[in-house]
């Protein structure tokens, strides 16, 4: 989506790329993903949202489910940075995924912003790293604001297993 504007998912969607790659979502845009009942199953690499994106996952009264989960011993699902936000809603699950010496699910870091209205992080695990669902860097000024949905059974072999936080975010 060059300009911004909504995905909607009409199938179930397997996102490979090329040369170890994270799928990059950049640019000064907002992009609404609607599962319409689907999943994406992230192969070898991360969804990366960064320059100052806004993602929606899902949408507000929106019913239809989107899940987004990554293959075992892959990368985290999404990192957010350099001013991006991430909205999430109702009826969206990101997980499972297996990461190694990085967050399990999720990433905040270089200003990024995490608003989660509903959904659930469940499933998601680091190797090495810390933060098996929800990781927030420290000195990254990055936010997350939880407002609803549900973060549990996720695991970390280093630090917080839902939620880790370092130092002053």
């Amino acid at each position: 989506v060059m300009d911004g504007g909504e995905i909607k998912l009409l199938r179930n969607v397997e996102l490979a790329v090329r040369n170890n790659e994270a799928w990059n979502m950049t640019g000064d845009r907002e992009i609404t993903l609607l599962g319409e009942g689907f999943s994406i199953c992230l192969v070898g690499q991360a969804i990366s949202v960064g320059d100052n994106v806004v993602l929606n996952l899902g949408a507000e009264g929106y019913t239809e489910t989107l899940t987004i989960y990554s293959e075992s011993d892959t990368n985290m699902i999404i990192g957010v940075d350099d001013g991006a936000t991430l909205n999430m809603y109702d009826n969206v699950t990101l997980g499972p995924s297996e990461a190694r010496g990085q967050p399990g699910c999720m990433n905040l870091s270089d200003r990024a912003v995490f608003n989660m209205y509903g959904g659930t992080i469940t499933g998601n695990q680091t190797g090495t790293g810390n933060g098996g669902g929800l990781a927030l860097r420290e000195r990254t000024q990055s936010t997350a604001n939880i407002y609803g949905g549900t973060i549990s059974n996720n695991t970390s072999h280093g630090y917080g297993g839902g939620i880790y936080v370092s130092g002053n975010t």
